[in-house]
């Protein structure tokens, strides 16, 4: 029988030294350049608007970011326990619920209450590959407007869409609106069963997919 380390071992050396896992990618140097400019597009255009950057760990306590996640978005999360701790801790898998946690930890002191905060990021997020997107590695770019509930603001966050694709190049495009309370309101009314509202709530999350 094997010692623990040299069946590890044996497992290790089982996989090609060229292989990636699952829904894992390489970029070469013309994709790098073209990501990179797009995103230097974007956040030049966010900034212009009054946007300031932020940035988020690539760590977070799973049940911290899971409040602010779908029940679909939830099981793509990549966990693991924290060694030592023994806590359940996902690797990024959405920068929304990131921002949530940071202003809520910061509100009325570094981040005044009274204020409307303008807040822009880009960053890698990772989520478990499915039938309905391969790739676990997203690369998301965007902004968050906090502290103003008038509907000008919602405007402004479309007209900011609008301005920043075509800043990059885009010409021809669709802009999909969604209001998470409104989509979870309809479905209530409905009364589904837990099955078919589950996936429900899994073909709308597919929608930025």
């Amino acid at each position: 029988m094997s010692e623990p380390g040299e069946e590890a071992t044996a497992t290790a050396r089982a996989v090609p030294l060229t292989a990636l896992p699952r829904g894992a990618t390489d970029r070469l140097p013309a994709a790098c350049r073209r990501r990179r400019a797009l995103t230097e597009g974007l956040l030049s255009t966010f900034e212009a608007w009054g946007y300031e950057p932020v940035s988020t760990p690539a760590l977070e306590y799973f049940e911290v970011l899971a409040r602010g996640l779908s029940e679909a978005d939830r099981r793509q999360c990549i966990r693991f326990i924290g060694t030592g701790s023994g806590e359940l801790i996902t690797l990024r898998a959405d920068v929304t619920p990131q921002i949530a946690r940071m202003v809520a930890q910061r509100w009325g002191a570094e981040m005044p209450a009274d204020a409307v905060h303008r807040l822009s990021y880009a960053a890698e997020v990772l989520r478990q590959p499915s039938p309905a997107r391969e790739q676990c590695e997203i690369h998301q770019v965007g902004i968050e407007l906090l502290g103003d509930d008038d509907p000008s603001a919602d405007a402004e966050v479309v007209a900011l869409a609008d301005a920043s694709l075509r800043a990059v190049g885009l010409a021809e495009f669709r802009l999909d609106l969604a209001h998470t309370r409104v989509a979870r309101g309809l479905l209530q009314a409905l009364q589904l069963s837990p099955e078919l509202e589950a996936e429900a709530h899994a073909r709308l999350a597919r929608k930025d997919r």
